[in-house]
């Protein structure tokens, strides 16, 4: 877990700062994450006048799928993020504080630990390519067959031509067109 107990720095006046560095395993740390190693990074905290401001800077590797031809890939994502998370309990008398519209679930917990794995894990759902490829030159597949275009050429490919219907007869004109030097 990326978390760290900030009783000490909700004591200490405004502006004082703590850094810390993590590095987070691959276990438990996002389920729905494949994670291709653990997610490392730094972070500062810094006491505000209502809580702890962390900043963190973090870098990861995912295992995806090619959204073309669909083997596994890795991908790296590294991003910064800065964000204020507000105590749910007062440091000296004990009190609960209730939850306000601004906490947006960013909540010291009762044991005065900050945990920052929810807010990476989102933050690395967010940063993971909508259309990852396992290299640019990606092929694909075959729409026919399904054969993986990057590891040989398909049967179905060279017995016939693809009917493109109208989208073919524009390419052919276009085609001729060129042929001809207009």
């Amino acid at each position: 877990m990326v978390s760290i107990n900030v009783a000490q720095l909700l004591k200490a006046p405004t502006g004082e700062t703590r850094l810390f560095t993590f590095d987070e395993g691959v276990e438990g740390f996002a389920p729905e994450l494949v994670l291709a190693g653990p997610v490392r990074g730094q972070c500062r905290l810094m006491k505000t006048t209502r809580g702890i401001l962390a900043t963190c800077d973090y870098r990861a590797q995912v295992e995806v799928v090619c959204s073309r031809c669909l083997v596994d890939v890795v991908v790296p994502v590294a991003s910064h993020l800065e964000e204020e998370f507000h105590p749910s309990v007062n440091i000296r008398t004990g009190e609960w504080i209730p939850e306000t519209e601004e906490d947006q679930g960013l909540r010291i917990d009762e044991h005065n630990v900050l945990d920052l794995d929810d807010l990476i894990r989102q933050d690395i759902l967010v940063n993971i390519p909508l259309r990852p490829l396992c290299r640019e030159a990606c092929q694909g597949l075959c729409p026919n067959c399904g054969q993986n275009r990057n590891t040989g050429a398909c049967r179905c490919m060279a017995e016939e031509e693809p009917q493109l219907g109208r989208l073919g007869e524009v390419l052919e004109r276009e085609r001729q067109r060129k042929e001809r030097g207009a």
